[in-house]
Formats: structure tokens, C-alpha cells, sequence
């Protein structure tokens, strides 16, 4: 398994594996992403198998918003490679911490979260759902 930085070339491959998220336009979006350098994928045999998406919110604090896995690759640990390229990353860029957020009756997500380490920092209420937030140090 390859995990890299994605490219223009990889949008396809990255919008056939996206499940359903709550952006108006996610093919403009993702390919907004992938020109800032902030996509990562997962391939095999030149195939892109996974991503994972993050955003700089007020220019400076990294938010991982984003992680789609092909269905055939799901529960094999890819996330962890695309989690830990991520990581390594933000640690060159010189980020010591990373936040995160999902919707409160998003159970799948609230364990992602923990797999990851993140530990909850509040919650938001944004008058039709409830989004928790979590934060991550990576300092070593």
C-alpha cells in the first residue's frame, strides 16, 4: 500500500469512493482540498482505496474532516495508515495538535474518534443536530 499526497488526477478516483457528506458541491470541494495539498490517499496497484481529508480552519489549526474507504478495503486498517501519514505531516508543518467533530447521534463516528485517540472538548449545538468536537496532541 502507497499513501501520498493526492493530485488533479486522482478527483475520479476520489468521487467514486466518497460516501455522502453534507457539502452543497463535494466535487468542488474535495478538488479545492486536493490544491491545497490537504488530501491524502491510500492506493494499491496504482488504485486509490482510500482518503482522508483535513482543512486549516482560521488558517492555522488543523481539522481532519474527512476519512472514505473504498468498501472492499473497509476494516483493514487502512485508516490507520491515512491517520498516521496525516500525523506525521502536521508534525513537519510543526503542529503539536489536531481537532476533529462529528454529529452526536453518529455512534460509527464517536468510535473512529476514539480509535484515534482524540479526546472530546465540547459539544456545539447547532440547532437541528448536536456536533461533538475532540482534539488530538501529537507532540512527541
Amino acid at each position: 500500500m502507497k499513501i501520498r499526497i493526492s493530485n488533479p488526477k486522482d478527483l475520479s478516483a476520489i468521487m467514486n469512493i466518497v460516501d455522502e457528506f453534507d457539502y452543497e458541491n463535494p466535487e468542488n470541494f474535495i478538488e479545492e482540498c486536493i490544491e491545497k495539498d490537504t488530501v491524502i490517499v491510500a492506493e494499491i496497484d496504482n488504485k486509490i482505496i482510500g482518503f482522508l481529508l483535513y482543512q486549516k480552519l482560521w488558517g492555522h489549526t488543523p481539522f481532519l474532516a474527512l476519512v472514505n474507504i473504498s468498501e472492499d478495503y473497509q476494516r483493514k486498517g487502512v485508516w490507520k495508515w491515512l491517520v498516521q501519514f496525516f500525523e506525521e505531516k502536521l508534525l513537519v508543518e510543526w503542529y503539536g495538535s489536531y481537532v476533529s467533530s462529528t454529529e452526536l447521534n453518529n455512534r460509527k463516528a464517536q468510535k473512529f474518534q476514539n480509535k484515534l485517540w482524540l479526546s472530546s472538548i465540547g459539544e456545539l449545538d447547532m440547532s437541528h443536530w448536536i456536533e461533538v468536537f475532540y482534539i488530538k496532541n501529537i507532540k512527541k
